[in-house]
């Protein structure tokens, strides 16, 4: 069992949202990210590779999803939807939007809060119903 499954599971046996799974991915990918820059080679040593070329940044997303042992593509859309304004956040909890990843995606592609609240408001929002999709009952006279 990975160890992040007990990362993303509460105390009590809850799951927790994805918005909450999202930032606790994204600050593991922060710590990484750190970690890696406190190691990161300078610009004018020489390769420790064997065929002499360069280096590969430590640290990262990709890192991140090893040491989680997650999906790479899972948590760079982790990191995408903890980007989300604090305001589309909560709307998203308050339209119970926050267990829905392709909605939060779909927001986190804006890059205005505005415009990521006004995506989430018109999924929350039942599609309004067309009359001319009315099926048509007979009247029993």
């Amino acid at each position: 069992m990975r160890w992040y499954a007990d990362f993303i599971c509460l105390g009590d046996g809850r799951e927790i949202g994805e918005i909450e799974r999202a930032e606790l991915v994204a600050d593991w990918v922060r710590l990484v990210e750190a970690r890696g820059q406190s190691r990161h080679v300078a610009a004018n040593e020489p390769s420790q590779r064997e065929d002499g070329r360069g280096h590969r940044r430590p640290g990262g997303v990709r890192q991140a999803a090893r040491e989680l042992g997650m999906d790479e593509r899972a948590v760079r859309r982790g990191v995408k939807i903890a980007s989300l304004s604090p305001e589309a956040k909560a709307v998203a909890k308050a339209s119970g939007l926050d267990r829905n990843q392709a909605a939060l995606l779909d927001a986190a592609k804006h890059k205005e809060p505005v415009a990521q609240v006004a995506a989430l408001s018109a999924r929350a929002e039942p599609p309004a119903e067309c009359p001319s999709a009315r099926r048509y009952v007979p009247s029993l006279r």
